[in-house]
């Protein structure tokens, strides 16, 4: 099955585990391309399957940029470094205000992301 991605969230969509799975394999090993979405595919059902129970439940993976990574250099190219990101903790509901709120979660965001080696960007 075949995915139009839209253009604006095409940058987003290159930072999924499986499509950095699928590029290296077309990229190092020359595999067509059947083949790496094949086995990009089954990598990914084998770490859903073994490693999901690490994350904890109001937590998402996220494939953030590396520390190491200088500016300019293309979302294609870039070295990638999966994160555990706590998406919701229980101190929320302390906050009376949106903007604390939201400025709460991006700097709790940002610094667990930042702990384990990745920067996040615009996207």
């Amino acid at each position: 099955m075949v995915v139009k991605i839209p253009k604006e969230y095409l940058s987003t969509f290159n930072r999924q585990l499986q499509t950095q799975l699928y590029n290296e394999l077309m990229q190092d090993y020359s595999f067509p391309r059947a083949v790496c979405r094949s086995l990009s595919e089954l990598f990914i059902s084998y770490i859903d399957l073994y490693f999901s129970s690490q994350r904890k439940e109001s937590q998402v993976i996220f494939h953030g940029v590396s520390k190491d990574v200088p500016p300019g250099v293309p979302v294609d190219e870039m070295n990638l470094v999966s994160v555990s990101i706590t998406i919701y903790d229980p101190e929320d509901c302390k906050v009376k205000n949106q903007r604390e709120l939201l400025d709460k979660r991006i700097m709790r965001i940002s610094n667990e992301a930042h702990t384990q080696g990745a920067l996040l960007t615009q996207a």
